[in-house]
């Protein structure tokens, strides 16, 4: 074999193995990243929750538009949560990484019926580049936050409904002409265009498309179902609808009146997952992508060959997460905005938003492959795209493995702060982590959570489903088993609360395990159980000064609230060590009273 047949399979193997590690490096974060406690908006479903329980109509509160929005699917599968897990966080995870496993199955699907028989190499590239792509950590938030899965799933079902679109005009060019059963298709077409709708905003706009598609490709009785089904999905959606003001993008009437600015951030946008420090690189990648999907609509136009059901199908996939990418920067962005993030070192763009824009480049892939590799040869725009996409993948490894582990990091800190709302304390930084909302001078959220609490704790629902919810005021000796050896670690930091109570902050260490214990309790001088804490806080420090601990995150945190003055009463801290034989160890410290 050539070398010049070895270097592209070599290139491919070291692709492929960097994508495998990269996913598999973002699963392992976010799956072990998962908590039971909800965070930002999820706070609105446990309104709904309260609603529900108080008689009030659940119909009115899964229609309620939100940010804009009406995530009625959403609130379903919550609901759904609510009734057959106790609102876990993992079924949500889990459902999110299925959906975009589904979506990555359409995208490859598609890309086969595109290429045919064209090679092993070229559709196994293909798939690399899409996995690499929609299961990039640089949008993780839409992977490890419960509420987020209607920013996966908008997109997969318009993918859907494009699909099943494509499918039929693929069948009816096999056979000449439609049976039944092929016809039906339309059906779960429109279904996914509905769950699209209904998800968030821009899903609305899966129905224009559609039937643009159907017509593109000669599917007049399809044509005819998606238009009534649009105008009735339309028609539903905009009833009693109010439009939210968020006040942080531009608006639409300044994006029309400044046509370079918002095209400067649409590319700017487009490209942002090339490079998040340097956004010169991002504004070429993005204009280079803006200019090649116009090149690949006018070729579809233009030349009836290139009118394929696949290539129609990546090509309005494309489309969709361009329109997408739009509403988001009319909406929630601005030069000033970026300038701002920019002075503040953060990224130019939440990581939440940056779903579209990823989806945008797979769908570009074969689009490319398909023009400037089997049709034309063009091999310099094929080289540039390829990079470009390449460079979206592996190329940002250092910012996808740091955004896993400071976005697992930040969630199971939320779950220790848990422990505050499950002994009854306040503090605002807990507040903060769990609805950051507390930090604007929107009312009193320490009430607001407070209030929910008792909701999630009267219906056991969330984190007052977890074990830790019945262990405050239990005896420690009745309840647990203490075990001979004690469990490496330090309480370096007890804080007394303003409103009473205790923070506690340290780390630990199960040397017979060989792991870091997951909970850990606080008694006080009677042995009565009177506070949690948890682990799963990264302590780099610890590591290196602690050599025994090998893997983990060692830090905890914990709160405390004990029914008299701790200075007169010492207590202990007592790591899990077996959740299921209640086993603990004590965790050398001092009495927390004489701190």
């Amino acid at each position: 074999m050539r070398w010049r047949e070895r270097l592209p399979q070599a290139a491919l193997a070291l692709y492929a193995l960097a994508t495998a590690f990269l996913l598999a490096h973002t699963c392992w974060h976010v799956i072990t990243g998962t908590t039971n406690v909800p965070y930002r908006d999820d706070w609105t479903f446990v309104e709904l929750l309260d609603s529900a329980s108080r008689g009030e109509s659940v119909l009115q509160g899964l229609w309620t538009p939100h940010w804009g929005h009406r995530p009625v699917v959403a609130r379903l599968l919550f609901l759904l949560n609510a009734k057959l897990f106790a609102l876990a966080g993992m079924p949500m995870i889990v459902l999110i990484l299925a959906l975009q496993g589904l979506h990555v199955g359409l995208l490859s699907y598609a890309s086969r019926g595109l290429f045919g028989g064209a090679g092993r190499v070229l559709f196994a590239a293909l798939v690399t580049a899409h996995v690499s792509l929609l299961f990039s950590s640089l949008q993780i938030e839409n992977f490890i936050w419960a509420w987020q899965v209607q920013f996966v799933l908008v997109y997969a079902a318009a993918a859907g409904a494009f699909f099943f679109v494509a499918l039929l005009a693929h069948r009816k060019g096999q056979a000449g002409k439609a049976s039944r059963l092929d016809a039906g298709l339309i059906l779960p077409a429109v279904a996914c265009g509905a769950i699209s709708s209904f998800s968030m905003a821009n899903g609305i706009l899966v129905w224009p498309l559609l039937l643009l598609l159907a017509l593109g490709l000669k599917l007049r009785s399809a044509a005819v179902a998606v238009a009534v089904c649009g105008v009735a999905a339309g028609g539903v959606f905009f009833a009693g609808y109010v439009a939210e003001v968020s006040g942080m993008g531009m608006g639409m009437g300044v994006a029309a009146l400044s046509p370079f600015s918002t095209l400067w951030l649409m590319a700017m946008f487009m490209g942002g997952v090339v490079n998040q420090e340097f956004l010169s690189l991002s504004v070429a990648a993005g204009f280079a992508g803006l200019l090649s999907i116009g090149y690949f609509s006018w070729l579809f136009v233009r030349r009836a060959e290139v009118r394929s059901p696949f290539f129609a199908f990546h090509l309005w996939s494309a489309v969709f997460a361009l329109v997408s990418s739009l509403a988001i920067v009319v909406t929630r962005l601005s030069p000033e905005l970026i300038a701002q993030m920019q002075q503040m070192g953060l990224p130019p763009v939440p990581s939440r938003y940056l779903t579209p824009a990823l989806l945008f480049w797979a769908n570009l892939a074969p689009l490319a492959l398909d023009t400037f590799l089997v049709r034309t040869r063009s091999l310099p725009a094929l080289l540039v795209l390829g990079t470009i996409i390449a460079g979206m993948g592996p190329g940002t490894m250092l910012w996808q493995l740091r955004n896993s582990k400071e976005f697992k990091s930040f969630f199971r800190q939320n779950d220790a702060a848990a422990a505050a709302l499950i002994v009854g304390v306040e503090d605002r930084e807990t507040l903060q982590g769990i609805h950051p909302a507390a930090n604007q001078a929107l009312g009193s959220y320490e009430a607001y959570l407070t209030d929910l609490s008792a909701v999630l704790r009267r219906q056991g629902l969330a984190f007052f489903a977890e074990p830790r919810a019945e262990w405050p005021g239990m005896k420690l000796q009745e309840s647990f088993a203490t075990r001979g050896e004690a469990c490496q670690g330090e309480v370096e930091q007890v804080e007394p609360l303003s409103g009473g109570g205790l923070k506690l902050r340290g780390w630990v260490w199960d040397g017979v395990a060989g792991n870091v214990p997951q909970d850990l309790v606080v008694a006080d001088c009677r042995g009565t159980i009177v506070g949690l804490a948890r682990s799963g806080i990264r302590r780099a420090d610890i590591k290196r000064r602690a050599g025994t601990v090998t893997h983990g995150d060692p830090g905890w945190m914990g709160y405390a609230k004990p029914a008299e003055d701790v200075t007169s009463c010492a207590a202990g801290v007592y790591a899990v060590v077996n959740r299921r034989a209640r086993e603990i160890c004590a965790v050398p410290a001092r009495g927390i009273g004489s701190r």
